[in-house]
């Protein structure tokens, strides 16, 4: 009688597995497919409105850092550092 209740457990136990590995194949065939088609949609309406490109910015007017403005932001940084250390 052990006998038989351990083999209805187990097939119990093998179907209720077979169909949680069915539910989440499914899950994944709809997701797969939902993401397919959000992308064609994205692309069907990049079409017909497409992502303004910026203009590039003159480069006259871009300031760059120089060597003495990186100095004086570390030596800052090294004396706020030591002040909090109490050096």
């Amino acid at each position: 009688m052990n006998m038989d209740l351990f083999m209805q457990n187990l097939n119990t136990g093998i179907v209720i597995t077979l169909i949680g590995m069915i539910v989440v194949m499914i899950f994944l065939l709809v997701l797969t497919w939902v993401v397919d088609i959000s992308g064609r949609v994205i692309m069907l309406i990049n079409r017909f409105f497409p992502e303004e490109i910026p203009e590039p910015v003159n480069k006259k007017k871009v300031k760059k850092n120089t060597d003495e403005e990186a100095q004086i932001a570390i030596s800052v940084a090294m004396a706020f550092d030591r002040q909090q250390k109490g050096v």
